[in-house]
């Protein structure tokens, strides 16, 4: 200390500055020595110089100046970030300290002086460091006013995009971290972990690590930073269970706690007509009921993209490959696409061969399975729908009776080895430890599983580079998994060879081995959303690995000395998490096409593809290029969640799923800027929340529905598209979630349609449109009656057969009567329910409508204009014909239910025109055909299943010849193709009157 000037004195603060030097060789620095009694020493460093044992004058440590005027100790010393001086060199200008007497100054390093706050250059200064807790960048820390001077850290600057954060300590001794600057009134978060004031805290190098001491007790404490997860996919990480799984476990909770009464309030109604029939048809009829008709699905309107990414892909042809509900559709036109039905429940993740055009499937559920299909040209001209394997979840190592499970919950993630034949499939569990598996999957074999992370994984991906496997150790290529602060690299090892039941097929066996990527201080820890794969020059047989981020960044690790790093990062690749990376060859141009949250959709050049030197080709906003579409044609920006790309004849195209549900395809003739894109929507749905309403065109093969996303939507059964997409806005012109509809049969002119809607807030609403969608028009408003019941939404609409007369139930019980032929002004109430109206039907005279309630009553009302009247004696209306049949609960209908749960189960039925067959939608996700009537349980029925929630509606539509089914949350709509064919009569349970029986009424 004598020998440098500073004599024996307490050192108090030490600080190096950043190193420069001539060339680029960064072999200078300053240390900045603060001392008790308020100097500072500033010492030049040339590390150039040989490092001798001892510090003596004149070797690596030069005195350069010093500084008095601290009347204090010397507590924190922070640098000015590099200053490019004339010479070339970069050296920083400025120094600023803090002293326990609660001073802040500024010296000027070249000019050796003490310099004012108020100086332009002070206040022009950025600092390459900031411990100094004095000054305007950390007015609002919370320890501010503390009697020590409070320790605090900046969050170093690295080369991707990061939030500038500050941290330091609270009141209590807690680590707070804020934003900075961090003025007066900011929030901060407290995390607590050491039992006394914190006397220093620092990020590391890159800013992933924070380390805090504490004089107090003595503990060094390592935080691990992360970056919160992004509200936009937020929902991604959430745990998929399966809808269908849940309504029967809400069924079974229902009937353990006995709301399932043994007084059915409905039994004593439908007794009435025990002997004599309703609706025309008489109980001789029904014991000759047959099932005359049959279902095969044709068409599916939406797609999975709000809660599932990446489900959407091309295969070799250019047949987009995409999930929806519990089906797989192949299309390569919308007249010509195959529909893949084998799941129970709904599918969470696709994964294509390219080479092969295998398709895999992974569904939800306990009971979840694997399916992989072959969805070439060649097997869809020949029609093979059957899955070419169906691989069980099972451990096949375990009895029957206590076998395991490898996925317990269903599959979240796959993807297919990427040698030519394919020869092995990556699953990864929808469980907590989120297991991953590798199958053999031609044998249906587990050959390897390990616990992924408790963290959720979201994404899988085989590596084509290093895919031909020629070291014998190794079963297959590697394999790299992302997810919420996770990016692992895993190698499928060798372990023994076993000959199997066929000799001439040894059954291997395997481990996973994993490596977590290393940041090496370029990148922090965050939520991975997808994986992509290019060319490395240095490692031609492992190449690199892609990884887009929550923050809009684009991560690119190599593997050097056998350890995966994190070699560069791409940052602001777009404004927000990147959902999808593509890599494929447009135009003779090796590209990789990314897209997100902020909808853009950009093309950049793969060699050139690596931090800021990178090459963008093309970008556009996918949002423009589909408003012509009637998709879009009044939404907001569009959020990507699904990107593939091909070239076809070529013409450039690029597949397009978004979080709102639908799929469009863009094309593109080529890369030039001047090129302007095309797009057409391929598939669309219901958004979000749940689809709540379905009704069908009393005279056209047109259907409408609507849901909790606020829009009414048509649909054409022949040319199965939608002709229009409305928002339903209420009186206050606010969007409202839609929950019934009907269409009006009443001739209101030539291709023009009528359609009334309940919302939300308890409003009908009821619009016009033509056939195709045009000139759509409000012509009425009903907000309801100023009663109690105001503001309820609405359960249950129907017009009556001529039109003049619109029936309204509302969730409070209450039934309203429109009259339609004087504006919808409303003519009378019907009172008697006590739950929300759930269905009504008109007979075929509008002079009498029947209702049930989910109190599980069933009423019928007689009109005496203006007003409606409960009808006591409901006999007396056996022989009336009735327009529809679509009342759960009825005579007709005695045998829908399972036993004891009566009233419960069935969601919707609807009656075939000609009264020979029922259409059910239940709660199983089941579409059903049974006789009408279908008086007792025993009577056969023809269940169909593609949906994968309970079902809201199914109808048939005006011409009988398809039938409609609505997911509730899968917000799929289905459309069936109605066959005839002739069966055998079965038997019905009757009693020894020779009349079919209620459950419970006597006998055996």
């Amino acid at each position: 200390g004598k020998d440098h000037g500073l004599g024996p004195k307490l050192i108090t603060a030490l600080k190096f500055s950043n190193c420069w030097g001539k060339d680029g060789e960064g072999s200078e620095c300053y240390l900045a020595a603060g001392a008790a009694d308020g100097s500072i020493t500033i010492f030049l460093v040339d590390f150039a110089l040989k490092i001798e044992a001892t510090l003596e004058g004149g070797g690596m440590y030069a005195k350069f100046s010093k500084f008095k005027g601290h009347s204090g100790a010397v507590r924190q010393l922070d640098f000015s970030k590099d200053i490019s001086l004339s010479s070339g060199s970069l050296q920083p200008e400025y120094l600023q300290s803090n002293c326990s007497s609660f001073e802040l100054r500024f010296w000027d390093l070249s000019g050796k002086k003490e310099m004012r706050a108020s100086d332009k250059a002070i206040r022009r200064t950025h600092w390459s460091t900031l411990t100094c807790p004095l000054g305007w960048a950390t007015m609002g820390i919370p320890a501010k006013d503390s009697a020590e001077l409070p320790p605090v850290d900046m969050a170093p600057t690295t080369d991707h995009n990061m939030h500038d954060l500050l941290v330091t300590t609270d009141q209590d001794g807690g680590l707070a971290l804020s934003r900075f600057p961090c003025l007066a009134g900011f929030r901060h978060r407290t995390y607590q972990g050491h039992s006394g004031m914190l006397s220093s805290v620092r990020f590391t190098f890159g800013g992933q690590y924070v380390v805090s001491v504490s004089d107090a007790d003595l503990a060094v404490f390592q935080w691990r930073r992360h970056l919160p997860v992004d509200p936009r996919v937020e929902h991604l990480l959430a745990p998929r269970q399966s809808k269908l799984a849940q309504a029967a476990a809400h069924l079974l909770r229902q009937e353990a706690v006995g709301e399932f009464s043994t007084l059915k309030p409905f039994a004593e109604t439908i007794k009435q007509f025990r002997t004599v029939g309703f609706d025309g048809v008489t109980p001789e009829d029904a014991k000759h009921a047959t099932i005359k008709s049959d279902l095969l699905l044709q068409h599916v309107h939406g797609c999975k993209g709000n809660s599932v990414p990446n489900t959407a892909k091309y295969t070799s042809s250019g047949a987009a490959v995409f999930a929806a509900a519990a089906v797989l559709v192949v299309q390569g036109d919308v007249q010509q696409e195959t529909l893949f039905q084998g799941h129970e429940d709904e599918i969470l993740c696709v994964a294509v061969h390219k080479a092969t055009d295998l398709v895999a499937t992974g569904e939800a559920g306990a009971e979840g399975m694997i399916c992989v299909w072959d969805c070439s040209d060649d097997a869809r001209k020949k029609n093979l729908k059957a899955a070419t394997a169906v691989l069980n979840v099972h451990k096949a190592d375990e009895s029957e009776a206590d076998r395991s499970k490898i996925h317990r919950e269903g599959i979240s993630a796959l993807a297919f080895s990427q040698d030519q034949g394919a020869q092995h499939l990556v699953s990864v569990g929808n469980d907590q430890d989120n297991i991953i598996c590798v199958w053999d999957w031609r044998r249906g074999v587990a050959l390897a599983t390990i616990a992924g992370d408790k963290n959720r994984i979201l994404c899988a991906a085989c590596n084509p580079f290093d895919a031909e496997v020629e070291d014998e150790g190794l079963l297959m290529g590697s394999l790299v998994t992302c997810g919420e602060n996770h990016v692992t690299f895993w190698t499928v090892e060798q372990v023994d060879l076993m000959p199997g039941d066929d000799e001439t097929r040894p059954r291997r066996a395997a481990r996973l081995v994993g490596q977590k990527g290393v940041l090496l201080g370029k990148g922090v820890q965050q939520t991975a959303l997808s994986i992509a794969f290019k060319e490395d020059p240095d490692s031609p047989l492992e190449g690199c690995v892609l990884v887009g981020n929550q923050d809009g960044s684009i991560y690119i690790w190599n593997r050097r000395d056998g350890c995966w790093r994190l070699d560069n990062v791409v940052p602001d690749v777009h404004l927000g998490p990147v959902l999808c990376i593509a890599s494929a060859t447009l135009a003779g141009m090796a590209v990789l096409t990314t897209s997100g949250c902020d909808g853009m959709l950009r093309i950049w050049d793969r060699k050139s593809f690596s931090g800021e030197n990178r090459h963008k080709v093309r970008e556009f906003d996918v949002t423009n290029a589909t408003r012509h579409c009637v998709a879009t044609s009044r939404w907001g920006k569009i959020a990507v969640s699904s990107l593939d790309c091909t070239e076809v004849k070529n013409q450039l195209r690029f597949l397009v799923g978004t979080t709102s549900n639908e799929l469009f395809e863009i094309y593109l003739d080529d890369l030039k800027p001047e090129t302007s894109p095309t797009a057409t929507v391929m598939v669309q749905g219901h958004s979000s929340g749940s689809a709540t309403g379905l009704a069908v065109h009393p005279r056209q093969d047109i259907y409408v529905t609507v849901g909790s996303d606020g829009y009414l939507r048509a649909w054409d059964c022949e040319s199965r598209s939608a002709v229009l997409v409305h928002q339903l806005v209420g009186a206050d012109g606010a969007l409202q979630a839609g929950t019934c509809v009907d269409v009006c049969p009443a001739d209101v002119g030539e291709n023009v349609n009528e359609v009334a809607v309940g919302l939300s807030n308890g409003q009908v609403v009821v619009l016009r449109f033509g056939n195709r969608g045009e000139h759509v028009e409000t012509v009425a408003s009903w907000e309801g009656r100023a009663s109690k019941k105001a503001g309820r939404p609405v359960t249950s609409l129907k017009f009556s057969p001529d039109g003049g007369s619109l029936a309204v139930g509302g969730s409070g019980g209450g039934l309203d009567v429109l009259n339609a032929q004087e504006e919808y002004k409303w003519v009378a109430e019907a009172k008697g329910h006590a739950g929300a109206v759930t269905h009504m039907d008109w007979s075929e005279d509008g002079e009498y409508l029947q209702s049930n309630d989910a109190a599980l009553r069933v009423l019928f009302w007689r009109k005496f204009r203006p007003s409606f009247r409960l009808q006591d004696k409901p006999i007396v209306l056996s022989k009336h014909r009735w327009q529809s049949f679509t009342c759960t609960l009825g005579w007709p209908t005695m045998g829908v239910f399972q036993p004891g749960r009566e009233g419960h189960g069935v969601n919707s039925v609807d009656r075939a025109s000609d009264k020979s067959v029922m259409l059910l939608a239940d709660v199983s996700g089941n579409v059903a055909l049974t006789a009408y009537p279908t008086l007792h349980r025993d009577v056969a029925r023809k269940e169909y299943h593609a949906h994968s929630s309970p079902l809201a509606s199914a109808r048939f539509s005006a011409s009988g010849r398809y039938a409609l089914s609505l997911g509730e949350a899968d917000l799929c709509v289905m459309q069936w193709k109605v066959s005839k064919v002739e069966e055998e009569a079965e038997e019905v349970f009757v009693d020894e009157a020779g009349t079919p029986r209620l459950d419970g009424e006597g006998g055996g």
